[in-house]
């Protein structure tokens, strides 16, 4: 009879510290520390969610004491399970190392919480007009924040100033090309500027514009830097001469108080018409964007969206009449670059010394 007892107790404190594992594992956890792109897991009863920007999905999961079993493709992954304060580790069962480390997750996205870990307060700006998103997958972030008349930059989380371009000096194993610009809106064009040349001295010449539309919801401007010196060991050949080539310029002037395309006033409502207009006239034409360095990033980036968008709806329209599709991207790859090569995308920021 004791013994039957002792067995009975022994399966209730198992079932108790079971459950008790489950329960502290329910709800929603962010990977710890991570600024790129951090795994987010919601645990159900019997299934995990777990999404990031290179996967989506849903698996069984199983606690038996402190170990955590999760159903993988053809085998099964097991770990420890730890809780420590609000943070939960996986540590592996044979190397008795942490893994992964995920806290309590209660933030809207990515900048929500990396403003929570390093008390910023970065706050994306908004687009004016519709941009359908560019669909990369980005390996660093750079985020910049103005506090108190002074320039905050973390370079995949961590700290940086301009003056200390360590975090370009990077073993090209470590990285891939494409970079997310988390900026705060208030950010100068003068400021963005100089941390686009950076950008450029290290080749990270692929970078995406994140904002946000109208509706709050977060969307990625995709654009290529030019490169500074040159292409492939090739040494890059002098500017053009504005002025030799004025027939061919859009000229497109934006200051705090206005904006003009090729000397005259204009306004956003009706920039993106005039533009196309113009490059109707001449498919040839290179659009010269002098944008005054006192502007903020949320209308620098609305006015190059404006640009973009002109091209874009110039290149939808004649595949609406040549192909007899509205979109020109759902076209086969031989036709997009026919589409293209008709309307190629030509928008020049121009720099104080031109």
């Amino acid at each position: 009879m004791k013994t039957r007892f002792a067995i009975l107790f022994i399966s209730v404190i198992v079932l108790y510290a079971c459950q008790t594992n489950k329960d502290k594992l329910q709800g929603k956890w962010i990977e710890a520390d991570n600024f790129v792109d951090p795994y987010r897991l919601t645990f159900s009863d019997f299934s995990v969610k777990m999404e990031s920007n290179i996967f989506n999905g849903e698996k069984l999961y199983h606690i038996r004491k402190d170990t955590l079993y999760i159903s993988g493709f053809d085998s099964i992954y097991k770990s420890l399970i730890v809780f420590d304060n609000e943070h939960l580790k996986l540590i592996d069962i044979e190397g008795d190392i942490i893994i992964e480390i995920y806290e309590r997750d209660s933030f809207k996205d990515l900048v929500d919480y990396f403003n929570h870990k390093k008390k910023l307060s970065v706050n994306l700006p908004q687009l004016r007009s519709d941009f359908k998103a560019t669909d990369y997958s980005y390996h660093n972030t750079l985020f910049a924040d103005w506090q108190n008349n002074k320039l905050l930059i973390f370079f995949n989380g961590k700290a940086h100033t301009l003056s200390d371009t360590s975090y370009l000096l990077i073993d090209k194993k470590e990285w891939a090309t494409r970079t997310l610009l988390y900026f705060d809106k208030e950010v100068r064009v003068g400021v963005l500027n100089r941390i686009k040349n950076e950008l450029q001295r290290a080749q990270l010449n692929a970078v995406g514009f994140a904002a946000t539309d109208d509706s709050g919801n977060r969307t990625i401007i995709g654009t290529l830097l030019p490169p500074l010196y040159s292409i492939g060991g090739r040494s890059l050949p002098p500017p053009l001469n504005l002025i030799n080539r004025k027939a061919d310029n859009i000229m497109v002037c934006v200051k705090p108080d206005s904006l003009t395309i090729n000397g005259n006033n204009s306004d956003w409502g009706n920039c993106k018409d005039a533009v196309k207009r113009l490059i109707k006239s001449n498919h040839k034409s290179i659009i010269r964007v002098e944008l005054d360095e006192t502007l903020s990033y949320e209308t620098y980036l609305n006015c190059i969206v404006e640009l973009q968008n002109a091209y874009i709806e110039l290149r939808n329209e004649y595949a609406m009449v040549t192909y007899e599709v509205d979109n020109y991207l759902e076209l086969e790859s031989e036709q997009i670059k026919e589409v293209r090569s008709q309307y190629p995308m030509r928008i020049h920021e121009l720099i104080k010394e031109e």
